[in-house]
């Protein structure tokens, strides 16, 4: 799983093998996990991530 970006404490991976899927990435921080796709980005799932992280992730994204 290549990690492509650290921020902020969030790691940013793609699997290689996703590519049945549409571009997106994985975050996770503590624990937590969440995936967003990427055009348009959208959050596809979140694993106990609160709302307030949901949208700072959203801003690294942008």
């Amino acid at each position: 799983m290549p990690v492509v970006l650290r921020v902020k404490g969030y790691k940013f991976w793609f699997y290689e093998a996703d590519l049945a899927e549409p571009p997106h990435v994985h975050i996770g921080k503590g624990g937590k996990e969440a995936k967003y796709w990427l055009t348009p980005i959208a959050l596809a799932r979140s694993r106990q991530f609160r709302d307030h992280e949901l949208r700072e992730i959203e801003r690294i994204l942008e």
